[in-house]
């Protein structure tokens, strides 16, 4: 073999060799670091798993009615950004159901669906079985975009498996899609629901055939349903223990219906009109 040849190999193989004992000093740079930042962690050295678990749950303590769109955003990033510091402060997030509980769905700024299903399967996971705090933004929609409309209609489709965990559930969706909002296959637990609002900007264009019925043996019960845009007769809950209600366009036939269905409403903000 040509000896130039020769000396071309052996140069590529100490090239190789070289490359390889590099990788292997990236990884063990990479796992000093790791261990470097745990050891010198003052937050999880001070201190126990437990309390640091619950002043993370702190960050997402949504007790504030009057919250932004904005704020609202900034709190459902809050579980990733607080998991993405380390791997020890990764598995106090991971561990804490409270701080997955807080979900912020904004489908239309979706890029990569397909691994969106995933992470959202994950998210819900964490959160285990506390009650959960969801709103849902779709303010994108045609009805003939059929790609998106599935692509809809398989995210809340996972929402749906949780269904008897919502605790505050707040949609700002075109009315088409609020049929989709079902109870999951064993639909005989009772529900958690205490607050439900609907926003639409879509009133007269939509079949008097949709509602909002989660088509379980249990009617969901909430004690604060806000209605804008969305007439009350499209709303199958049991309205027996609404007592706080805010509703836009509502007439004087479906008032003296609502006051039926309601007996123990105490507060209502409404426009009325003929």
């Amino acid at each position: 073999m040509c000896p130039l040849l020769l000396k071309l190999r052996s140069i590529d193989d100490e090239i190789a060799q070289t490359q390889a004992f590099l990788k292997d000093l990236a990884a063990h740079r990479a796992t000093l670091i790791r261990d470097i930042n745990a050891s010198h962690d003052p937050f999880t050295n001070l201190f126990p798993t437990e309390i640091a678990s619950r002043i993370f749950s702190l960050c997402v303590d949504e007790q504030d009615e009057s919250v932004s769109e904005n704020t609202s955003k900034s709190r459902s990033c809050i579980p990733l950004a607080l998991a993405s510091v380390s791997r020890r402060w990764q598995a106090i997030a991971w561990s804490t159901p409270s701080l997955w509980a807080v979900i912020q769905f904004d489908p239309d700024s979706v890029r990569n669906r397909s691994n969106y299903q995933e992470f959202l399967s994950n998210w819900l996971a964490r959160s285990r079985l506390q009650p959960l705090s969801i709103t849902m933004n779709i303010h994108q929609h045609s009805p003939n975009d059929q790609d998106r409309l599935n692509f809809y209609e398989r995210v809340i489709g996972i929402i749906n498996t949780h269904s008897h965990l919502w605790g505050d559930l707040s949609l700002n969706i075109p009315l088409d899609i609020l049929s989709l909002f079902k109870a999951a296959p064993n639909g005989t637990r009772r529900h958690l629901l205490r607050v439900l609002s609907i926003r639409s900007s879509e009133y007269e264009q939509v079949s008097h055939a949709v509602h909002f019925d989660l088509e379980s043996s249990i009617a969901p019960a909430p004690e604060t349903v806000s209605l804008s845009s969305c007439s009350f007769s499209r709303i199958k809950i049991d309205w027996r223990n609404v007592t706080r209600l805010h509703i836009t366009d509502l007439n004087i036939y479906e008032c003296l219906a609502l006051f039926r269905a309601a007996p123990r409403l105490s507060r209502i903000h409404s426009s009325l009109h003929p």
